[in-house]
């Protein structure tokens, strides 16, 4: 995840998202729409949280992987019978493509 390239960044004045591909002097949206401009502005500081937000989500799925691996590995933890539909089954799985998509946003760096 050190590759991930954020469309986001925050202002050193003011703390507010803006995206960070669009120069300085060129940040500046005029409408005659209001409730446009101030959704357009709600966006980047929800886009903004979610990228501040990955890089911990993406080592904090590591970690649980690693944790369910170990705890499986060393007798901790069993899983449950492959037939019981027990959803815990699914739980590596899921974490693994979790972490398989957050790879791939550096793809796109």
């Amino acid at each position: 995840m050190n590759n991930f390239k954020r469309l986001t960044a925050r202002s050193l004045k003011n703390g507010t998202a803006y995206l960070a591909g669009v120069k300085e002097n060129e940040q500046d949206v005029e409408s005659k729409y209001p409730n446009t401009l101030r959704c357009i502005l709600d966006c980047f500081e929800r886009l903004a949280v979610y990228e501040e937000a990955v890089p911990e989500m993406y080592e904090a799925l590591k970690k649980a992987l690693q944790f369910i691996n170990n705890g499986r590995k060393f007798g901790y933890i069993q899983m449950p019978d492959a037939d019981c539909g027990d959803t815990a089954l699914e739980t590596p799985n899921i974490i693994r493509r979790a972490l398989a998509k957050a790879e791939g946003l550096e793809d796109k760096a």
